[in-house]
């Protein structure tokens, strides 16, 4: 069960790198990308800090999920899994904004 929530994981980790290459051809280089956070502020950031943290957000959620103890896996894949649906749903709409 935990081998196939790592590979949910590191499918959700291709499909943001594919939106980074994709952000990366068709947002400006000059362009600010807005990301909002849980206080209500919005974040400017530019292009490579957006493109490229979220990514490695989620290799660093892989990482941890697959070098875990095998007794707490279970649970960590479970959890790294929703917070990569989330991290991909952010990145993807933040992307498709700045695109547009």
């Amino acid at each position: 069960m935990d081998l196939l929530l790592l590979g949910g994981q590191v499918i959700a980790l291709v499909v943001m790198f594919a939106i980074s290459v994709w952000g990366w051809r068709r947002i400006p280089a000059d362009a600010r990308v807005r990301r909002s956070d849980d206080s209500g502020l919005d974040l400017k950031l530019g292009k490579t800090a957006v493109l490229a943290s979220t990514p490695l957000v989620g290799l660093l959620v892989v990482v941890a999920t697959a070098s875990s103890d095998p007794v707490n896996r279970d649970s960590l894949a479970v959890a790294g899994l929703a917070l990569m649906g989330f991290l991909l749903f952010a990145h993807a709409v933040s992307v498709r904004r700045a695109a547009s």
